[in-house]
């Protein structure tokens, strides 16, 4: 095994080296979080509205606050058959004609950045 892929929390995480104890080998794990619009706590709080607590703003907030932005994993594979894996983002406006694109997963057209991007902290909300 290389990689091991599972969703959990609603939080994407880029890849995570793990060492199997049994076997000591390293593998990649990745959190490819649910498949739904998200938020992180920096765009939370670029949403706020001057002295808005987090009551009111969650309360004013609707679906189309959030980009359009969904966590999945691309594998490919090489001529030997050895996957590598990379985090990503679906991003597709909501309209009947809507075209969508691949984005890098830390894309700043995303509203939620997977846990270890370059500008994150903590990410969810």
């Amino acid at each position: 095994m290389h990689i091991y892929v599972f969703g959990h929390t609603h939080e994407s995480t880029i890849s995570e080296a793990v060492l199997l104890v049994e076997t000591e080998k390293t593998i990649n794990a990745f959190n490819t979080g649910a498949f739904q619009r998200l938020m992180d706590k920096e765009y939370f709080n670029n949403k706020r509205q001057k002295k808005e607590d987090d009551v009111k703003l969650l309360g004013r907030l609707k679906h189309d606050d959030m980009k359009p932005c969904y966590p999945f994993l691309e594998i490919l594979y090489d001529k030997q058959g050895i996957p590598t894996a990379q985090l990503k983002q679906w991003y597709q406006e909501e309209s009947f004609w809507g075209n969508g694109e691949f984005l890098n997963s830390c894309d700043d057209k995303c509203s939620a950045m997977p846990a270890r991007c370059p500008r994150m902290e903590s990410t969810l909300f």
